[in-house]
């Protein structure tokens, strides 16, 4: 097991500003201004009590996330109604001038239920990725989340950076050599996107797809990282791992599932014990895409037997490699998409609708997207409303049956879920897009490429 240490900046603002202003003389004294809060940070919907007095100072008044006329001594109990981080500042005035006092409070940002929000609920779009973190490909983290990974009130972000290439090394040199484990990174974000690292830790080989969620239920974001292994034949397959929050401002790394070709992933609470459970994408498995339940400890088991929908597509199943935990019917209750090679003929993209029990696709309750032909490799889904409309925008690329070659294409589909009409948006020879986030621009509801080396490409 691996752990570091995330450092936290929590700012207490408490400047006097001890200004004067209108008539003065030197036997009138300045205000002053004491102001204090009893405690620095609160989780969204408690309340922390501002403490104030003044001495010199006929008339108060407060700014910041407070306003109006105070006395000039007093409390109030502040319930702030957004996460960040909150200023008060009180002004008080006298006939030696004017005084002010400030402190700031820090609201968490709450984690959100399912990895899907986590990933795409959050305004971000075409990140300014560190160029240290593009991968070995060179075009950008495949495995990244987002999250208030240091309690400070602002969304940061975590990497799992690649550092081998199954084209420039091989097996035995990618696994004889700590240097080729990939990097597991948290940085903090300034207004500006400037990234500063924060912690760094060597985690698995090859990170595929990282999912964010508070799996221990203690607040904080944790990180479950989808791991392939080695991806070049034999194909060897690895351990996926969990980043998680061990409580002292600091992350605890383990594997926790059996060796296997981890491609995708999604969390979600699927059985009703308020812990997100993962559902992974595993073509090393016979069952290919199956649930890891949370036992509430930092480990997790494995369950085949809560998917259904598969049947008559083959003796085979899949290859599927993208999985997503999505409620697309809006009934409370998370549903599962699947994708992976179309090609195939055994791996058809579908919606399969969850029900009560934590099933899902039971009795057929199915819904196939329509495949595109050369571009079967599908890689992303994202669900927009727009206009009243709703669909599903689906990343893909080039198959091996087309002319371009494999992965050889950025491809955006978008498929209205009412009529099933599909329609190709974006379709160029070019680097494969990974990821796609939900974007509003002019109004209008689409998606944009997750960083910012592609064309801003913006579509609804």
């Amino acid at each position: 097991m691996s752990s570091f240490i995330m450092s936290a900046v929590i700012v207490a603002l408490a400047g006097c500003g001890g200004g004067s202003s209108g008539s003065n003389s030197s036997n009138t004294p300045a205000p002053i201004v004491t102001l204090s809060i009893d405690q620095f940070k609160v989780v969204l919907g408690q309340s922390a009590k501002l403490t104030w007095s003044s001495t010199n100072a006929t008339s108060c008044t407060a700014s910041g996330l407070w306003s109006g006329v105070q006395a000039i001594s007093g409390t109030s109990l502040q319930t702030p109604t957004a996460s960040g981080v909150s200023t008060y500042t009180l002004s008080c005035a006298g006939a030696g001038g004017t005084a002010n006092q400030s402190v700031s409070l820090v609201v968490p940002i709450l984690v959100q239920k399912s990895s899907y929000l986590n990933a795409k609920g959050y305004d971000l779009s075409q990140i300014a990725f560190p160029s240290s973190v593009k991968g070995a490909a060179g075009d950008g983290p495949l495995a990244w989340g987002a999250g208030d990974f240091y309690q400070s009130g602002n969304i940061n972000i975590f990497t799992a950076n690649q550092n081998y290439g199954p084209w420039a090394h091989s097996l035995s040199v990618a696994t004889s050599d700590p240097k080729y484990l990939s990097d597991f990174e948290f940085w903090q974000v300034s207004k500006d996107g400037t990234f500063k690292k924060q912690s760094s830790v060597k985690g698995c080989l090859h990170p595929r797809k990282s999912v964010v969620a508070d799996f221990n239920k203690d607040g904080i974001p944790d990180v479950f990282v989808a791991c392939t292994g080695y991806d070049a034949s034999p194909f060897p397959g690895e351990k996926s791992q969990l980043v998680l929050s061990n409580g002292n401002g600091g992350f605890n790394v383990t594997d926790v599932t059996d060796i296997g070709f981890f491609h995708g992933a999604s969390a979600g609470d699927i059985n009703g014990d308020g812990y997100p459970d993962i559902v992974v994408a595993d073509i090393s498995k016979s069952s290919g895409v199956y649930f890891l339940i949370n036992q509430k400890d930092g480990t997790f088991k494995v369950d085949s037997t809560r998917i259904f929908g598969f049947e008559g597509a083959g003796p085979y199943i899949g290859p599927y490699f993208s999985v997503e935990l999505i409620d697309v019917n809006e009934d409370g209750i998370l549903d599962l998409i699947v994708g992976g090679h179309e090609q195939s003929g055994t791996a058809p993209t579908k919606i399969l609708y969850g029900d009560a029990n934590g099933k899902f696709g039971v009795n057929g309750n199915v819904t196939l997207i329509p495949a595109i032909a050369g571009r079967g490799v599908v890689l992303d889904f994202t669900l927009v409303t727009n206009g009243g409309k709703k669909g599903l925008y689906v990343g893909r690329s080039a198959d091996e049956t087309s002319v371009e070659g494999f992965y050889a294409t950025k491809t955006l589909q978008w498929v209205d879920l009412t009529t099933l009409a599909s329609t190709v948006l974006l379709d160029e020879k070019g680097a494969w897009i990974p990821w796609w986030l939900p974007k509003t621009q002019n109004g209008k509801n689409g998606v944009t490429p997750y960083y910012n080396r592609v064309v801003n490409f913006f579509a609804n």
